[in-house]
Formats: C-alpha cells, sequence, structure tokens
C-alpha cells in the first residue's frame, strides 16, 4: 500500500536543491555577507594602516614628548615658587601671596575684614585677588626663564658636537666638498689629496693647458 505524496512537495534529487524555492536565495545572500565581510575588513586594515603611519611620524612623537616634559617641567616650577619663594614673600609682606586681596563690595551683613580669600567669597563679598595675579606673573617668567636657559644648553651641546664633527672633516680645494681629514682622495672629484701622491700623479699625468688641449683655441 504506497503512501500519498502531497503535491507541494519535491523530490530529493541533486538538482532540485538550487530549483527549490526556499533554497534558490541563498547563494545570493552568502555572497553578498562575504562581499560586506571583506569591505570590513577591508576598512580596518586601512584605518589600522593609517593610524599606524600617523603615529609613526617624528612629529607626534616629538609632541608628546614635548607635553609631558612640559607638564612635569611647570610642576617643577610651580612647586619651587610655592614651596619656596611664596614663603618668603609671605614673610616680608606678613601673609601669603595668593591671600593677598581687596574687598571691593562687603558682604550682605556688612562684613569686610576677611583674613582669606576663600572666607571672604564665602561670605558673598567681591574681592579683588592682585596676590594670586602677582604669583602667576612669576610662575610665568619663572617658566619663560628656565626654558630659555634649557634650550640655551640645548643649543651649546648642539653646537659643541658639530663643531667637533667640523674638525674631522676638510673642504677639497677643488670640488669645495666635505671630506674627511685623514682622506687621500676627494669621493667627489677624485683628486688625489695627499702631497706625495698627488705629485706621483702629476709626473705620470702632467697636467694639460687649455690651449694645448683645445686646437680650435689656436687657430
Amino acid at each position: 500500500m504506497s503512501e500519498d505524496i502531497p503535491s507541494n512537495s519535491y523530490p530529493l534529487t541533486p538538482t532540485s536543491r538550487n530549483t527549490h524555492p526556499r533554497s534558490r536565495g541563498l547563494p545570493h545572500i552568502k555572497l553578498s555577507v562575504n562581499k560586506n565581510i571583506q569591505h570590513g575588513v577591508k576598512e580596518v586594515k586601512g584605518i589600522i594602516a593609517n593610524y599606524q603611519e600617523f603615529v609613526n611620524r617624528g612629529n607626534v612623537v616629538d609632541l608628546a614628548v614635548g607635553v609631558v616634559i612640559g607638564a612635569a617641567f611647570s610642576s617643577i616650577v610651580n612647586s619651587m615658587v610655592n614651596d619656596l619663594l611664596a614663603p618668603v614673600i609671605g614673610l616680608a609682606a606678613g601673609s601669603q601671596l595668593t591671600e593677598e586681596f581687596v574687598v571691593i563690595r562687603a558682604a550682605p551683613d556688612g562684613q569686610k575684614d576677611f583674613t582669606t580669600r576663600d572666607l571672604a567669597k564665602a561670605a558673598g563679598s567681591v574681592t579683588l585677588d592682585y596676590g594670586n595675579f602677582l604669583q602667576q606673573v612669576i610662575n610665568f617668567f619663572l617658566i619663560s626663564l628656565f626654558v630659555y636657559l634649557f634650550v640655551r644648553l640645548i643649543n651649546v651641546m648642539t653646537f659643541r658636537n658639530e663643531s667637533e664633527k667640523a674638525k674631522k672633516d676638510m673642504v677639497c680645494q677643488y670640488c669645495q666638498k666635505k671630506v674627511p681629514v685623514l682622506a687621500i682622495r676627494c669621493s667627489f672629484c677624485t683628486t688625489w689629496l695627499d702631497k706625495e701622491t698627488q705629485s706621483k700623479s702629476k709626473r705620470y699625468y702632467p697636467e694639460v693647458s687649455l690651449e694645448e688641449a683645445d686646437p680650435v683655441a689656436e687657430a
């Protein structure tokens, strides 16, 4: 007794997998997904390559080092001003330099005498903090002075290295190019720089004047 086969069923044949309505669009979907994945991977690789090129630039590294050193240098100068110079100035003035201020508007309760800026502002008064401004000016001049001295030190060291390097070189009297002092022959114009070798070369290859070398000039 045979079973009834539904009319909408398809026989399982090797060619029926691609002709089935449910599997007809799967290859196209897989192909589009693969293309999208490849495109995404290519974009990510491009971003990583551009980032590596950006980081490998000398300017970026120099800028990062300069920012770090500048922050550390600024903290050192601020500590010197706040911990060394400010107490001396405060001892002479009777109070810390940052706490020198003038009340230009009294508090709502009429009080004008305050020992610190924080107390004056907490009471609601308006103050002119000239002491803090003077300390910031001192910080600026000290930082600029130390930066100038630091740059000058670097320039002196660089000039010294260049001068020492210049002592190891000499200028060829024929082509005016720099060659090592111990060089026997110029690497640019191939002239013998050693006097003994130069005299031997002149003995075997005597110099010829332009008039002798150019028959047209004689005519």
